[in-house]
């Protein structure tokens, strides 16, 4: 929140409700889950962190898999 307040909220004039709306929908689509790194995530953006979750869920079901048809 602290971020998204400092970097989205407070830098930027609204015209009413519904333009902060718009401009809150894509600072987090586009800048906070696909450009900022995130320290809790060992500075990784959070769509590589869970792309890279994803690729290895799908490695441990394949390996689950294999090793089930020995």
């Amino acid at each position: 929140m602290k971020t998204l307040k400092q970097e989205e909220i407070y830098a930027t004039e609204y015209r009413d409700l519904e333009d902060l709306r718009e401009h809150l929908e894509e600072f987090l689509e586009r800048y906070y889950n696909c450009q900022r790194l995130h320290s809790a995530l060992k500075y990784r953006t959070p769509a590589s962190f869970e792309a890279s979750l994803a690729a290895t869920t799908d490695e441990s079901r394949a390996a689950k898999i294999e090793f089930s048809k020995a």
